[in-house]
């Protein structure tokens, strides 16, 4: 499983990302939670990843229940996060195992190794 990482909080490296998926790389690893990033570029910036990277990678956002809070976001709301290129929602905190089904109608989850587990079970 290869993977790198994109930060919508800055100018996208096209050469970097086109080589990345030339060589395998199938996942894109960006965060919704960089508190020195502006935020209100997110939206924007992930339909724009998910144009360049087409269907070449997923794209997994880490994410937190506070920072779904800060972008007007719900855990309750997957098509959304499908709508916006997210195809995997990387677990910053626990979630009630009813929030983790609802987001499994449109995009997959993998599990911080941070999160409580015992919460999942």
């Amino acid at each position: 499983m290869l993977g790198f990482s994109v930060y919508l909080g800055e100018a996208f490296d096209e050469l970097y990302i086109e080589t990345m998926l030339n060589h395998g790389f199938k996942y894109v690893f960006t965060s919704l939670q960089i508190p020195e990033e502006n935020s209100e570029l997110y939206f924007d910036r992930l339909k724009a990843l998910k144009l360049l990277v087409g269907d070449k990678a997923e794209i997994i956002a880490d994410a937190s229940p506070h920072a779904f809070q800060n972008l007007g976001l719900s855990y309750k709301q997957p098509d959304v996060l499908k709508g916006l290129g997210i195809d995997y929602i990387r677990l910053d905190i626990s979630l009630a195992i009813p929030d983790i089904i609802s987001l499994l109608s449109e995009v997959k989850i993998v599990c911080n190794a941070s999160t409580d587990a015992i919460s999942l079970l």
